[in-house]
């Protein structure tokens, strides 16, 4: 099964999925050690899932605010819900 992601999608994973600490491995509540765990995912609903559990442990202040960077890990999510492709999954 091959998912399709845009570029920009497959940048972010690859810097931040790399390096991931045992925090970040257990907010994201995932079986991820690497971003090659995540391109490996057979669902792009799998993959929006890893985006949307980093953006809850990393995308808002202390008060429960989205922060910039909260808005950029969205346009990452945004771009993945509307523009990846599964390959295996009928037209």
């Amino acid at each position: 099964m091959m998912i399709k992601l845009p570029q920009n999608a497959i940048r972010f994973i690859n810097k931040h999925f790399n390096n991931l600490d045992a925090k970040e491995k257990a907010a994201i509540d995932k079986n991820i050690s690497s971003a090659e765990d995540v391109f490996n995912m057979e669902k792009v609903n799998d993959i929006l899932d890893v985006i949307s559990d980093y953006l809850n442990y990393h995308g808002f202040d202390e008060n429960d605010q989205i922060t910039d960077y909260g808005r950029e890990i969205e346009k990452i999510y945004d771009e993945i819900y509307y523009n990846a492709k599964d390959w295996t999954s009928p037209t």
